[in-house]
């Protein structure tokens, strides 16, 4: 558990980074993340992915990272919003 728990604050620290300084930075942070796999089951790893994809215009990679991420989602109202961030990215 302290893998993981390590690994979601990393996530929270590379959303930070992705306001503070960039999306393309904050990448280098989730990847590394994403290596160790600790939030392979975890829905706030993909949809962080996810946002930063669609905030770098790269919607096909968005679009799969939103998909990866309601199986592990936590409650109907994430799933809710997943869906919108889909139906939005088709458009």
């Amino acid at each position: 558990m302290a893998e993981r728990d390590r690994a979601a604050g990393g996530r929270k620290q590379a959303v930070a980074v992705s306001f503070a300084v960039s999306p393309a930075e904050a990448f280098k942070l989730l990847e590394g993340i994403q290596r160790t796999g600790a939030l392979e089951q975890y829905a706030p790893l993909h949809l962080a992915r996810a946002d930063l994809f669609r905030r770098l215009g790269r919607s096909d990679e968005a679009r799969k990272c939103y998909r990866r991420a309601p199986p592990f989602a936590q409650s109907e109202r994430v799933r809710r919003f997943i869906e919108q961030r889909l139906r939005d990215l088709a458009r």
